[in-house]
């Protein structure tokens, strides 16, 4: 697989699901001057219960500039089921970075979810809103930068949101 680098331009994209295959580094950015003027590339799964939006497993997904990344993932919502906004599977490591002004929003039962190695990191003037019941699941390091704002609200059917859940089994 290669590299891809999806320049928005002030248009928005709209598509089911994004499956970046291992090893490869999707970038999603946006060369408009203002985050007004940016595009949108927009992932709706919610047709599909327990789907991932934007499957990351061994891969890298990077939004950049002042691009918009929004990604609806169905299901029922707890954090161990229901849909994924972005992420592996709980096998698999893979990277998500939100830089510059970009913005992302995601509305599942959990944001971003990993396996071993996986990371979530935010910098600059990023901003992620969440409407989920868990922000960051399995084994995710996760980093907010100083600068980043993270908006977080919970689903209609729940009262709160867990920023961060993990759980092992141990034999």
């Amino acid at each position: 697989g290669c590299d891809t680098v999806l320049d928005l331009a002030g248009f928005d994209l709209a598509v089911h699901d994004v499956l970046i295959e291992p090893g490869v580094t999707f970038e999603i950015t946006d060369s408009a001057a203002t985050r007004a003027a940016a595009g949108t590339f927009a992932v709706d799964v919610s047709d599909v219960d327990d789907a991932v939006g934007v499957v990351t497993s061994d891969a890298s997904l990077v939004v950049s500039g002042t691009a918009h990344l929004d990604v609806v993932a169905g299901g029922v919502t707890g954090w161990l089921t229901g849909g994924t906004g972005i992420g592996g599977y709980s096998d698999a490591s893979g990277t998500h970075a939100f830089t510059d002004r970009a913005v992302v929003s995601i509305d599942a039962a959990t944001a971003m979810r990993g396996g071993s190695g996986s990371e979530a990191t935010t910098s600059g003037q990023a901003r992620l809103e969440a409407t989920v019941a868990t922000v960051f699941a399995g084994v995710l390091t996760s980093s907010i930068g100083a600068g980043t704002e993270l908006v977080l609200a919970p689903r209609p059917d729940q009262s709160d949101v867990t920023l961060y859940a993990h759980a092992s089994a141990r034999s």
